[in-house]
């Protein structure tokens, strides 16, 4: 009976619980499957193989009977499926179990071989693509299979179908529902089947677990018992469907972050019908929020937000090999769903998964926005621009040119060099007005000097303006090696540096600090202003808009331009995880609908939107400050020690002169 069930298993598309990412998001039709039957229309299933496969007739054991249902009927049963779909296109009177009877006519051509006997008390496992066969006398012998030794492979093989089966005549009902029970909830092992042939109550049915059916108790799981006549007319009886979970509570973990995980609805978003079911589902917003819901709204399961400070954060992986936080949670299978997006980077464990990346981002270094200039320095800083430089630059070149023409003539350098000085704040002088020289070069030379001044006075007086009524700022560090000069460290629990063999990233590695803290990063870089952040370039720019700006809008933080990484942003479930596949399924028609980046645009603009509405109605409190002698320091810095030298070089040449007398 056993190899007839596996032949019934093999119905099932091979590979149905064992396909990577990429071949099942390729393998699925436009369209979320409801039941297993439509997958027997997918594209691997479009092409007639006109092979033959024969078993081989020196079979003396188990094993290669095993061996020869598992790898060679799948490929009997996609031949025959094909066809029959062929045939039907043309002879719709075709019956529905044309498929069944003519595999199992197949089966009974097959060569009979007896089977060497096997020790009843041992335990016996048959790995294959579709199931695994476990083999035992009693149920205690499974349990003790399940134990954490081998609860690696367990959980890897979770997606296959598991047939179990028993050799014992002394099998109770109760034992064999508890033990589906068990392996569903320790192990979420989905498509579970027990065969118990020496009980004559049930040597022709198969029990079939049924982990999202209500049961008596007000409760989720059922044991159905299928006669083998029905399973060989309808084989995906026996396959739980995930895609509609029928109000199934699933434990979800999701803390608030900001902007992708927030609790209130931005007021320009409250129309939007999309974001009305929240409040009933995830009671999130934002594009973590909103993902949650819909994936709840389409899989049909109700949402139980796990509690506790370990759900309250990403986590990490210590030195010491310890796992914190909701990635500890994740591996310790105490969640089923991690519903805030975090990187796809290797972690070096095999105890969970991630989804289908929704979207990318950038990982910048995020540092203190540099100083203000002194007041008393604001002013040079009109001569930093090259524009000024060049003006100022060519003054000097004229003044010289004059005193060299004026010497000629007998006029002093001082005179030479005042006449110029004059001329560049537009003011006359009599040696300009009325000269003694005629010479025509002289003139043309005065009269270029004298549209050039008029050409760059105003540039400067705007820049002089500029200086004084704005908050100059010292340049920013704009290049990782910049920073690494700085000697600041860097909090984080992502070390996007580690393994890299760049010099300056093997530096920047060994300044990240990964130890949690109950306060975030950037707040604690704006506290003690000792440190920096990586955080996403994206958050971080809504981030300094929203929160880290002073009363007079200016950023307090700065985002270093060289971006050292850039992350595919994914969820993660358990290993082995049932609901995986479907997941993955819905975030690619996400995406491809381009819906992330819709979510994401809705609650930038709207968080925006309030931010900017905020800061208006500030600006209208405080009103307008006009410009006030206090604004004019720089020229004050100046002028004062103008009249300080001025009145030394005065009483100097007093006393020359009077020396001068006296002699």
């Amino acid at each position: 009976m056993l190899l007839k069930i596996l032949l019934i298993i093999n119905l099932i598309p091979e590979n149905h619980g064992k396909l990577n990412e990429t071949e099942h998001l390729k393998s699925f039709p436009p369209l979320i499957p409801t039941i297993l039957s439509k997958y027997l229309h997918l594209a691997k299933f479009t092409k007639i193989i006109n092979l033959k496969y024969k078993t081989s007739n020196t079979t003396t054991n188990f094993e290669d009977a095993l061996d020869i249902m598992c790898t060679r009927s799948m490929r009997i049963c996609q031949n025959i499926i094909m066809e029959k779909k062929i045939i039907r296109e043309k002879m719709c009177w075709i019956p529905i179990n044309t498929t069944e009877k003519v595999i199992i006519e197949q089966y009974k051509k097959w060569p009979k071989e007896k089977l060497d006997d096997f020790d009843l008390t041992e335990l016996r496992n048959y790995e294959r693509d579709t199931a695994k066969i476990i083999i035992g006398k009693e149920p205690c012998l499974f349990y003790d299979y399940l134990n954490p030794k081998n609860k690696e492979e367990t959980v890897e093989s979770a997606r296959f179908l598991h047939v179990l089966f028993f050799t014992s005549r002394y099998i109770k009902f109760d034992e064999v529902v508890d033990l589906l029970a068990h392996m569903w909830k320790k192990f979420q092992i989905l498509n579970l089947i027990a065969l118990i042939p020496h009980v004559s109550n049930y040597n022709n049915y198969i029990l079939n677990y049924k982990p999202f059916v209500k049961n008596s108790r007000n409760s989720y799981g059922q044991v159905h018992i299928y006669s083998l006549n029905v399973i060989e007319q309808n084989p995906y009886l026996i396959i739980n469907s995930v895609t509609n979970l029928n109000g199934y509570p699933l434990k979800v973990s999701i803390f608030e972050r900001y902007p992708t995980a927030i609790k209130e609805l931005p007021k320009i978003l409250q129309t939007y019908p999309v974001y009305k079911k929240i409040p009933k589902t995830s009671t999130f917003y934002g594009i973590d929020g909103v993902v949650l819901s819909e994936i709840a709204y389409l899989c049909n399961f109700s949402i139980d937000i796990a509690s506790g400070v370990e759900n309250k954060y990403y986590g990490l992986v210590g030195r010491n090999g310890s796992i914190i936080g909701s990635l500890g949670q994740i591996i310790k299978r105490r969640i089923d769903f991690q519903a805030n997006s975090r990187f796809l980077i290797d972690y070096g464990l095999s105890s969970f998964e991630y989804t289908y990346h929704l979207y990318f981002e950038y990982l910048g270094v995020l540092v203190l926005k540099s100083g203000r200039v002194p007041k008393w320095l604001e002013i040079f800083y009109v001569f930093l621009r090259e524009s000024n430089l060049m003006i100022l630059s060519s003054w000097i070149i004229c003044c010289i040119f004059n005193a060299i023409i004026q010497k000629c003539y007998g006029v002093s350098f001082q005179d030479a060099i005042l006449e110029m000085y004059c001329i560049a704040l537009g003011h006359s002088q009599e040696s300009i007005i009325i000269s003694n020289n005629t010479s025509r070069s002289r003139r043309i030379f005065i009269g270029s000097c004298l549209i050039f001044s008029i050409i760059s006075s105003p540039l400067l007086t705007a820049e002089l303006t500029n200086v004084l009524t704005n908050d100059i700022w010292l340049p920013d560090i704009n290049t990782l090696e910049e920073f690494d000069g700085t000697g600041l460290t860097i909090h984080s629990s992502v070390n996007p540096f580690i393994n890299d063999p760049r010099h300056l990233y093997q530096k920047l590695s060994s300044k990240i600090n990964s130890t949690w803290m109950e306060i975030r990063a950037l707040d604690l870089m704006v506290q003690t202003k000792k440190s920096a952040a990586l955080e996403r370039v994206t958050d971080a720019k809504l981030k300094i808009y929203t929160q880290y700006t002073d009363e007079n809008g200016t950023p307090l933080l700065h985002i270093i331009p060289e971006y050292p990484r850039k992350y595919f942003m994914a969820y993660i479930v358990p290993s082995g995880s049932p609901y995986l596949i479907n997941i993955n399924c819905i975030l690619k028609h996400f995406n491809e609908a381009g819906l992330d980046l819709k979510w994401s645009g809705d609650f930038t603009r709207g968080i925006v939107a309030e931010a900017s509405r905020k800061k208006i109605n500030s600006s209208k409190q405080a009103g307008y400050e006009a410009l006030n002698v206090e604004d004019m320091r720089s020229a004050c810095y100046i002028l004062f020690p103008g009249y300080l030298i001025s009145i030394l070089v005065f009483v100097f040449e007093v006393i020359c002169e009077r020396m001068q007398v006296d002699t």
